[in-house]
Formats: structure tokens, C-alpha cells, sequence
């Protein structure tokens, strides 16, 4: 169904550690974005919503790993399951970047590339 709610045997799974498992970063995305019908308000919001999100994120980044390491993992140490996005179910998107993830394999088990320097 493409939402991630479905049963738990075709629901994706993604799992999260620290303040990245957090309500803030995992449940306050903005979501898809329906450019096509989309009014000037309700794209403004999303806009809004989006950049509001991200810098909230960029902060969580920065503090995800002093707060585990000073705490010794008693605050933000937790590992849990959290929503996957509604992009990740989409099958067109999934299939390029699985024959691109082959390609690049491909590549590197022939020698001509390497992933890390």
C-alpha cells in the first residue's frame, strides 16, 4: 500500500539509534509532495515544514553522539524500529537503484573502482 503500515511481513523496516530514533527526526518529516496539485499555501507550508525538519535534523546530528558518549549510553542510546518514508516503497525508485548498486558492485569486483580511497 505504500505507507509502511501494512502487515509486518511486507513493511519495510529501518532502525534508528540515539536522538536520530527520536520523534523530532523520525515522525516530523514532511512527507512526498504532491507537486502537481498542489496550492500556493499548502506548498508553502510543506516548504516550511520541510526546512523547519531539516535544520531540526542537521541540530540532532550535531548532538546525537556527545549526548551518548557523556551519558555512557543512558540518554539517546536506544536502537528502534522507526517509520520507513513512503518514498522507499516506491518500486520504480527501488529498481533503479538496485540495478545501480549491481553496477557499481560490478565494477568493484572487476577492480576498476574503489569505494574507498
Amino acid at each position: 500500500d505504500g505507507d509502511g503500515d501494512g502487515d509486518a511481513a511486507t513493511r519495510l523496516r529501518f532502525y534508528a539509534r540515539g536522538l536520530f530514533a527520536s520523534r523530532l527526526v523520525a515522525g516530523c518529516a514532511p512527507g512526498l509532495r504532491d507537486e502537481v496539485n498542489d496550492g500556493l499555501v499548502r506548498s508553502a507550508s510543506w516548504h516550511l515544514n520541510y526546512y523547519a525538519w531539516g535544520i531540526a535534523t542537521l541540530a540532532v546530528s550535531m548532538l546525537d553522539w556527545p549526548v551518548r558518549a557523556c551519558s555512557r549510553g543512558r540518554f539517546a542510546g536506544r536502537t528502534a524500529e522507526v517509520r520507513s518514508s513512503p518514498a522507499s516503497y516506491d518500486e520504480a525508485t527501488a529498481s533503479e537503484l538496485w540495478e545501480k548498486a549491481g553496477a557499481a558492485a560490478s565494477r568493484v569486483a572487476r577492480g576498476k573502482e574503489m569505494l574507498v580511497g
